[in-house]
């Protein structure tokens, strides 16, 4: 009886309009939604309703929570919700946004540095052996082999990386990737050697030529000669339903701007070779 009627019927309805469709508010309505306030009170007369205080519209309209700790800045917990005059415990923490993160930050660099203890940077080096078996050169020599092993398999995963989390349309527009290159030539095999480098399996390379698109700009390519890069069919000659084959890794062994009639080129030298139909794709 009466529902809906008067002040109260129709702010209760603007409420339920706010919460339910909040798309149809008018713009009178939008207006009149409500704000809350956020302030510290002092009452030298009823000294335990001193602390911080949540109100509805202004500091002296219809209090919300309470919270009693005397300190600068709002408290993020040990706050009251007011309810019927009653303070009820309230399991709310606000937490500062540039901190929202920190607890995920924090296992990320846990699981980081787990990761690098499991890696024994002596057993990376401790195969190198000279010919006059002088142990300081070894190990001088063994300390190179190891930064080149890590800085090759860090370079793979920030390749990996991108591909996951970005687009391949986002990639190309950045310059982290290009699509779409026809092979014009496959030169320079070179074959496994006897004697390879530590933990790195020698299968031979061969060199690729890669025709760039016309006004190609290379400073805006994030890739640049001696880079490692992951080479795969283009999305442009796979038919549909079918999976992408990957080539293989390599890394850019030169970058030729146009000349002439000739085509700017992208040389890879490709670990392992190159597929034989490779210039027929």
């Amino acid at each position: 009886k009466g529902k809906g009627k008067g002040k109260g019927g129709a702010h209760n309805s603007l409420e339920l309009k706010m919460l339910l469709m909040p798309h149809m508010l008018t713009e009178e309505e939008n207006m009149m939604q409500e704000i809350l306030v956020i302030h510290y009170k002092k009452d030298s007369s009823f000294p335990e309703r001193n602390g911080w205080w949540f109100s509805r519209n202004t500091c002296t309209g219809e209090a919300l929570a309470w919270n009693a700790r005397e300190v600068k800045g709002p408290p993020m917990g040990g706050w009251f919700v007011i309810r019927d005059k009653t303070r009820l415990p309230d399991p709310i923490r606000i937490v500062d946004p540039a901190k929202a993160n920190e607890k995920e930050n924090r296992n990320r660099r846990k699981e980081a540095l787990h990761a690098i203890k499991q890696v024994d940077l002596n057993r990376l080096k401790g195969r190198l052996v000279t010919h006059d078996n002088s142990n300081e050169a070894a190990e001088y020599f063994g300390h190179f082999c190891m930064l080149m092993h890590l800085e090759h398999m860090e370079e793979l995963r920030q390749i990996k990386r991108r591909t996951q989390r970005l687009p391949e349309a986002e990639l190309q527009r950045l310059g982290w990737c290009l699509d779409g290159l026809p092979c014009t030539g496959v030169f320079g095999r070179r074959e496994p050697k006897k004697v390879s480098m530590i933990g790195w399996e020698d299968n031979g390379s061969e060199m690729g030529s890669l025709c760039l698109p016309p006004n190609t700009n290379f400073d805006r390519l994030k890739f640049k000669r001696g880079d490692s890069v992951t080479i795969s069919e283009s999305r442009q000659q796979v038919r549909r339903g079918e999976t992408l084959e990957k080539i293989g890794d390599g890394f850019i062994a030169d970058l030729r701007p146009n000349r002439g009639r000739d085509e700017a080129q992208l040389v890879i030298r490709l670990r392992g070779c190159w597929p034989d139909d490779a210039m027929g794709r």
